[in-house]
């Protein structure tokens, strides 16, 4: 969880749930309803312009900023093994760019480890979702930094080019630990 300081997180954290708790308490806060008095429409309306739009308005800017903070915290980073080409690269596709996608615990948690989590697929394809991602929620949640590689495949390479992916990997996180 990304911490997020507005009083609309009363968790003190930004997840997807609290976000939506969230929103549904900033709809809340007020506003005159639309249409004449009397009308049949009734509620609550964030939007309405008022004597209190502008509280309503500010809290929106507030809960929108807090949703875009929440939102950049749970994309993890990818970097490239091989920036300026892979060795052997037969193309510049994505499939040519093998890469990281790093996986951090929250401060709290993390323990200094680190694990590379080479998803499998016969060398055909890439389980990242249950071999990849899923793993390295797990790791996450039990304070363990994950780094998913997506590495190149058959039938346009072959040996060794999965072995120099999973190699440069190793030294990579290895080099950069401290960061």
């Amino acid at each position: 969880m990304l911490p997020c300081f507005f009083s609309i997180f009363p968790s003190g954290g930004c997840s997807r749930k609290s976000a939506i708790a969230a929103t549904r308490r900033i709809a809340m806060l007020g506003g005159d309803p639309p249409g004449r008095p009397g009308s049949s429409e009734s509620g609550p309306n964030p939007l309405a312009f008022d004597m209190k739009g502008y509280v309503d308005m500010t809290n929106l800017a507030w809960l929108t900023l807090g949703l875009t903070l929440c939102a950049a915290g749970d994309k993890p980073k990818v970097e490239l093994l091989w920036p300026k080409g892979a060795p052997g690269a037969v193309g510049t596709e994505e499939r040519d760019k093998p890469s990281l996608t790093i996986h951090l615990p929250p401060a709290d948690k993390a323990t200094g480890t680190a694990v590379v989590v080479c998803p499998g697929g016969g060398y055909g394809g890439l389980a990242t979702g249950h071999e990849g991602k899923d793993p390295a929620d797990w790791l996450n949640r039990h304070g363990i930094a994950a780094f998913v590689l997506r590495y190149r495949l058959g039938p346009r390479y072959h040996h060794p080019a999965p072995l120099q992916d999973v190699q440069r990997a190793l030294r990579i996180v290895r080099s950069r630990a401290k960061e």
